[in-house]
């Protein structure tokens, strides 16, 4: 799922060419936090280091993102929506859930990934 999600994000970025993407693993705190420049973003797949794993509070993203004044225009989140609770955002959220599950989030949109 993981691959297939990078995979899209990176063709998002293909005809978005925003001019910086933030990558973050997540569990119950930010694991990893990558950063690309457009000229990177091809590279994205083959270059991200995946980190962390178990449990799942995506309210640690947004918070982290504040700590680190980090204001995004939007926000792409890969979840299994197994979830304690979806968090406070400052930004438009598209959910995108994996492995069956539909929750319905309390902020932002889901898509239903099979």
């Amino acid at each position: 799922d993981l691959n297939k999600f990078l995979s899209e994000v990176q063709a998002i970025c293909g005809n978005a060419q925003p001019e910086l993407v933030d990558l973050m693993y997540w569990d119950t705190d930010v694991a990893r936090h990558e950063v690309y420049g457009r000229d990177e973003l091809g590279n994205l797949v083959k270059s991200t280091k995946p980190a962390g794993g178990g449990g799942t509070d995506p309210a640690c993203i947004p918070d982290y993102m504040a700590s680190k004044n980090i204001k995004p225009e939007c926000a792409i989140v890969l979840t299994d929506g197994y979830v304690g609770g979806w968090g406070k955002w400052s930004c438009p959220v598209l959910w995108c859930v994996v492995g069956g599950y539909k929750p319905t989030p309390s902020v932002g949109t889901a898509i239903y990934v099979d």
